[in-house]
């Protein structure tokens, strides 16, 4: 069952989604990261998440992050190698 599946992630879900609520929902919870970064369906052990934010808004928003035991990944440059 999908449920089931999604449970190892629901306090990440969570924790994601209050944030999202901070900032009036202006962003979205995706997990299709990795298949447009490697362009073929792989399985994650992480939430994705895109927000729509002022430059300004930036330190905030880390912290605010930080606050909900939210760890950000680096984006790594292009042509890395990396996975």
């Amino acid at each position: 069952m999908l449920e089931d599946r999604l449970e190892p992630f629901r306090a990440a879900i969570e924790s994601v989604q209050r944030l999202l609520r901070r900032y009036n929902n202006r962003g979205v919870i995706m997990g299709v990261s990795a298949v447009a970064f490697l362009g073929r369906p792989r399985l994650t052990a992480d939430v994705d998440a895109l927000f729509l934010l002022a430059v300004a808004q930036i330190p905030e928003f880390l912290e605010n992050a930080r606050t909900e035991g939210i760890r950000m990944r680096p984006i790594l440059p292009a042509n890395t190698g990396c996975c």
